[in-house]
């Protein structure tokens, strides 16, 4: 493990995060890395909070000597209240034998809250974005909350028809020997009988 210059130890990404699927979606590059953690990328994430990627890229590079600045500081205390405490603001990643930025969501939320609500000139692009993520988020937390899951709710919609499905078939099942045992007995008893009209 290596040490800072004040002796303290610093932790180091050894390899890279292997990203399972990343999309542009409405513009913003996003995607999920193998051990399921979501993140956006930077220029994804430099273009929610209505930012040139060059802003957030300086902002990242030293981040530990970044951080002591007005702007970063209050990133930090951000950060610090969702009990982040990585030494990047980014996971070294690899996508398709290129290596990217992911930003993680408490990295994400920090930076965007920062330009919606905090920063001298606040931007409109954060603003939105925030407020999107905030309805997403809020919607989870209720449905976590009462156990509700909208997709099992699908699921069971579909269940009724089957299960009546099963029971016409099950009963169909065991009906069809009894059908053909009364089919086979008309059909012997006609035998028997001569046809009338015919003779």
């Amino acid at each position: 493990m290596k040490e800072d210059q004040k002796g303290a130890p610093q932790q180091i990404q050894l390899g890279l995060f292997h990203v399972e699927k990343q999309v542009e979606y409405d513009g913003v590059e996003m995607g999920v890395l193998e051990n399921g953690i979501p993140y956006l990328t930077e220029s994804g994430l430099a273009r929610m909070c209505g930012i040139h990627r060059k802003m957030l890229y300086q902002i990242a590079l030293n981040w530990e000597d970044e951080k002591l600045r007005p702007r970063e500081a209050q990133i930090a205390e951000l950060l610090k209240d969702s009990v982040y405490t990585e030494k990047s603001l980014f996971l070294r990643s690899e996508l398709n034998g290129s290596e990217i930025k992911a930003y993680t969501e408490p990295v994400c939320l920090a930076i965007l809250e920062y330009y919606a609500f905090l920063a001298p000139d606040k931007r409109p692009e954060a603003i939105n974005a925030f407020r999107a993520l905030a309805r997403v988020t809020f919607r989870s937390f209720i449905y976590r909350a009462v156990g509700y899951s909208p997709e099992q709710r699908a699921l069971d919609s579909w269940k009724h028809f089957h299960d009546f499905k099963t029971l016409v078939l099950d009963s169909l099942d065991w009906l069809e020997p009894i059908v053909w045992a009364q089919t086979v007995t008309r059909l012997n008893a006609d035998r028997d009988r001569p046809l009338q009209g015919l003779r």
